[in-house]
């Protein structure tokens, strides 16, 4: 069985205040050149560390990293009052944490939405992020690559889901990014999102998602950057990625023969997966 991290080590959870004075919750692990894992919303730091899916790539970048990660407000173990939802807050969140951790310069890896929030920390703080890898990445929501479809799926079940007392809603949305599974690792993920927002906060975000564009950023971007992508990915297909490659300047693409739209220990993936992220951002 690939990855089996110990749960009984413990991580722990700092704060810092952001300039509303909201608490941000923080947590470092491992050793070595920093980088940031960000810009993803439905996060909670504790449940994720606690995760096997989720701990053992934190495990494996914390041995050769200084690994910094954060819930953004609104989410996980910061303040959950969420007022309004951006990606433009949260990429001055992950600026907040990364200062709160004493670390200027920085690798940023982010997966699936995370790619809106770390498209904008890259373009707007190009002395602080040396390197940007991207997994499952988008640079448009849905709405906006296909503006006929005016209803979004996902958040008909994120509606009807997070109240339910079962997880089958949730279950089903994640089932949608991950149809290879493990199906203990989709009903986790979506243990761990719910627990993690509220119904109003999650709804806030899909909206973002949905109505998102990051094409005009894109040629701001100026770092090394590596988008990992799979070839199957229903949910965001392989075309969002290459819009990803084509419009930032000092790209490439692994494609990734998967439906999984980000692999998970297990899957026949998993390792080219995580031997290219580990080997791009030692670079």
């Amino acid at each position: 069985m690939p990855g089996a991290p110990d749960l009984q080590s413990g991580q722990r959870i700092r704060y810092t205040q952001t300039p509303e004075g909201q608490s941000l919750a923080y947590a470092v692990t491992g050793s070595g050149p920093p980088v940031v894992r960000g810009g993803y919303t439905t996060t909670d730091l504790e449940a994720e560390w606690n995760t096997r899916w989720e701990r053992t790539l934190f495990n494996a970048i914390s041995e050769r990293h200084t690994l910094l990660r954060f819930d953004p407000i609104g989410f996980g173990r910061s303040d959950r009052a969420l007022d309004s939802f951006s990606f433009d807050k949260l990429a001055e969140n992950l600026i907040t944490a990364a200062d709160a951790a004493g670390i200027d310069q920085f690798a940023l890896y982010s997966e699936s939405g995370g790619a809106l929030t770390a498209v904008r920390a890259a373009a707007k703080y190009p002395d602080r992020v040396r390197r940007l890898a991207i997994a499952g990445g988008y640079a448009e929501g849905r709405g906006r690559r296909a503006p006929k479809v005016v209803s979004d799926a996902l958040r008909s079940l994120a509606a009807g889901g997070w109240s339910a007392p079962e997880l089958s809603f949730v279950s089903a949305m994640m089932l949608s990014y991950f149809p290879e599974g493990p199906l203990d690792a989709v009903h986790d993920m979506a243990r761990n999102m719910i627990d993690a927002s509220s119904e109003s906060a999650i709804l806030k975000v899909r909206d973002a998602i949905h109505s998102d564009s990051v094409l005009t950023l894109l040629p701001q971007v100026q770092c090394p950057t590596l988008i990992i992508h799979a070839r199957h990915d229903n949910v965001h297909p392989l075309s969002e990625a290459q819009k990803l490659a084509a419009g930032i300047p000092n790209s490439e693409m692994l494609v990734l023969n998967t439906a999984n739209h980000i692999p998970l220990p297990g899957n026949a993936v998993w390792e080219e997966f995580v031997a290219a992220l580990l080997n791009f951002l030692a670079d």
